[in-house]
């Protein structure tokens, strides 16, 4: 697995300086921001979380044990022998729906869910005792800091793309260093590249998979807990 800081070669070329004394810390700052983006633009790496709310509309994710959540993928309920899927919304959408309907509706289990922040998870209506919430997310990963880190959650092949990203950034700090742009688009290409390679190798074909049974229930539109 390539080192982390080999990559700092690159980013010299823009005319950093890789130094404690130096650009060090601006460096390592770009790198664990391409690293996460990588990640969510990748989904490289999707971890699965379960979780018990209770009788509870705010979930405060574990960060010490999933550690915060960049983006989540997929989420549903499982209550009363059957899963259902539960759709994004805004905050603020949750927040005007517990305002108008309350935040204990009772009709079943959560059909709506925000995610305030990295770590604070909003329901509506609020979860029964007994349900159980599966999230398949991509977690914020370990920071980069050590010479010899290297970005464990990102699989190898995407590892250019994680210097592209530094060496934009680098470019736009740098005054008249108009190859921002360029360094961007090919981080684009590599990722859809890589992407593309995976695909192949998992013998994809259709469309991305929705995580969960393929019988899971999607709730009617009941007009006391929806938008209209």
């Amino acid at each position: 697995e390539a080192h982390v800081k080999s990559l700092m070669v690159a980013i010299s070329k823009a005319g950093l300086d890789n130094s404690t004394g130096g650009d060090q810390v601006r460096i390592d700052g770009w790198l664990n921001e391409g690293y996460e983006r990588c990640l969510i633009d990748s989904l490289a790496k999707v971890k699965k979380q379960t979780l018990t709310p209770g009788a509870s509309a705010d979930y405060t994710l574990s960060t010490s044990a999933s550690g915060d959540a960049l983006l989540i993928q997929d989420i549903f309920v499982s209550s009363g022998g059957n899963d259902f899927l539960i759709t994004p919304l805004s905050i603020d959408q949750i927040l005007y729906k517990r305002r108008q309907g309350g935040a204990l509706v009772v009709g079943g289990p959560p059909r709506y869910y925000a995610l305030a922040g990295n770590d604070l998870l909003l329901f509506y209506p609020t979860p029964e005792a007994a349900d159980t919430i599966t999230m398949y997310y991509v977690a914020r990963p370990s920071a980069l800091s050590a010479s010899s880190d290297t970005p464990s959650d990102l699989p190898v092949e995407f590892h250019r793309a994680l210097e592209y990203w530094a060496l934009a950034r680098a470019s736009e700090y740098e005054e008249g260093d108009d190859r921002w742009q360029r360094f961007r688009d090919l981080y684009q290409q590599e990722i859809l590249s890589v992407k593309k390679d995976l695909r192949r190798s998992s013998n994809y074909r259709l469309g991305p998979a929705r995580v969960g049974r393929r019988d899971r229930r999607i709730y009617p539109v009941v007009p006391s807990q929806d938008l209209r």
